[in-house]
C-alpha cells in the first residue's frame, strides 16, 4: 500500500515537472517566464527591407520549391509601390531576371501578369522579358506579359504589340490585339499606327477566311475579330462592325487631326 502511494506521488512530480517542457514544445514560454530581451523579431513580409526582399527573390530563384519564389515574388510586387526610386530599379531588376530564368512557367506567368499593378516603367521591364525564348515558348507567360503592357500603356511598348500581330499563336495575337485597345491615351501618331494595323488585320483575317476549308484561318479570325472591334471602339470611339467600313473611315480619318 506505501509502495503504490509513493509510486503515485513520484508521476504526479514528474508530470509536474514535465510541465514547462511540454509548454515549449507546443511553441509557448513556461508560464511566468517572459521572452529573452533583445531577441530580433522576425519583420513581416511587408516590413522587412527592400534589400532583404530582393535577395529572398534571387535566392529562390535558385531553389527547388516553386512556392517560394511565388511568395518572394509576390512580397516583392507588394513591397514596390512604396520602395523609393532607387529601391524600385532594384526590385524590377529582380522581378524580370527572376520571369527569365525561372524554371516554373507558371511563375513566370505570375510575375508578369502582377506588375500590371506597378508602373509605366516596370512596362519596359515585361517588354524586355518577352523577347525572351524562355517566355515565348509558353502562351500563358506571354499572354500575361501582353495582358500588362495593355494595362500599363506605355507608348514606348506599342511596337512590340504592333509587331506581335504576326505571331503564330493564335492566342498571343489575340491578346496583343485586345491590349492594343488600352492605348487610347498614347499621342496620336501611336494611335493612328495602332488602329492602321488593326484595320489591317481585320480585312487580312477576314479575307482569309472566307474560304471555309482553310480552317486555320477560319480559326485565325474568329479568335481576332472581336479583340479587334473592341479596341478599334475605344481607340476611335467609331463602332464599326466590318473590315469594309472600317477601311472607309479609317481612310478619311487618318488625314485629319484626332483628339
Amino acid at each position: 500500500m506505501l509502495r503504490r502511494l509513493l509510486a503515485t506521488v513520484l508521476i504526479g512530480v514528474l508530470f509536474v515537472g514535465a510541465l514547462p517542457v511540454l509548454a515549449q514544445e507546443g511553441g509557448k514560454p513556461p508560464e511566468g517566464e517572459m521572452p529573452k530581451e533583445g531577441a530580433p523579431a522576425t519583420p513581416a513580409a511587408d516590413q522587412a527591407p527592400i534589400k532583404e526582399v530582393a535577395d529572398k527573390v534571387v535566392a529562390t530563384s535558385k531553389g527547388l520549391r516553386e512556392d517560394d519564389l511565388r511568395s518572394a515574388v509576390e512580397a516583392a510586387l507588394k513591397r514596390y509601390k512604396d520602395a523609393k526610386p532607387d529601391e524600385k530599379k532594384e526590385l524590377l531588376k529582380v522581378l524580370g531576371t527572376s520571369a527569365v530564368t525561372s524554371r516554373w512557367d507558371g511563375v513566370t506567368a505570375y510575375t508578369l501578369k502582377g506588375m500590371a499593378e506597378l508602373d509605366a516603367e516596370a512596362a519596359l521591364v515585361v517588354e524586355k522579358a518577352l523577347d525572351y525564348k524562355s517566355v515565348r515558348k509558353h502562351v500563358e507567360s506571354m499572354t500575361a506579359g501582353i495582358e500588362t503592357l495593355g494595362t500599363l500603356a506605355n507608348p514606348k511598348t506599342a511596337d512590340l504589340l504592333v509587331k506581335l500581330l504576326n505571331d503564330k499563336d493564335n492566342a498571343v495575337i489575340a491578346a496583343a490585339c485586345k491590349a492594343l485597345g488600352g492605348f487610347d491615351k498614347a499621342p496620336e501618331s501611336t494611335r493612328k499606327l495602332i488602329v492602321e494595323k488593326l484595320v489591317g488585320l481585320l480585312e487580312s483575317a477576314y479575307g482569309s477566311s472566307r474560304d471555309n476549308k482553310n480552317t486555320a484561318a477560319v480559326a485565325k479570325y474568329n479568335a481576332v475579330e472581336q479583340p479587334i472591334l473592341a479596341s478599334l471602339k475605344n481607340l476611335t470611339g467609331q463602332t464599326f462592325q466590318n473590315s469594309l467600313d472600317w477601311r472607309k473611315w479609317f481612310n478619311d480619318a487618318k488625314k485629319k487631326k484626332w483628339n
